[in-house]
């Protein structure tokens, strides 16, 4: 078994919709398939703590200048496949306006904003592994 840290950023807007990205390929060690929806995600490398990582995922996936200051709000451990878990850290953000993404990373668009319940009542193979698990937690706490 192989156990990696992970971050990842929920970004609620005004109207309390969550942004979302598209997986444009596979990693199944990662939990990845491809064409399903999610919250902006990495690995958290070697040389980095938890902030660090959030502010590279912010620039590689988001693409763009954000008026946020993402917070860390809940640790998950989540098997994201059959050899990985993955100590993820979720933080949360806030964005006043709607915006679109422009991702460097080339393996992943922007998908747009939804309501978190329309994207609870998605199907689970349309989702990112644990994307539903780190929203319902959420809004439990919420």
């Amino acid at each position: 078994m192989k156990y990696i840290d992970a971050v990842t950023l929920v970004i609620f807007d005004s109207e309390y919709q969550v942004f979302l990205l598209k997986e444009l390929s596979e990693n199944l060690d990662l939990g990845k398939n491809k064409d399903v929806l999610g919250f902006p995600a990495t690995v958290v490398a070697p040389d980095e703590d938890d902030n660090q990582a959030i502010a590279r995922l912010i620039t590689k996936e988001i693409g763009q200048p954000v008026q946020m200051h993402p917070i860390p709000v809940a640790e998950h451990i989540i098997q994201v496949s059959q050899l990985v878990i993955a100590r993820l850290v979720v933080y949360m953000g806030y964005s006043d306006s709607l915006f679109g993404a422009r991702p460097s990373d080339r393996y992943i668009q922007h998908y747009g904003w939804m309501y978190p319940y329309h994207f609870l009542e998605l199907p689970s193979e349309e989702t990112r592994k644990g994307a539903k698990q780190v929203l319902r937690a959420y809004l439990a706490i919420k």
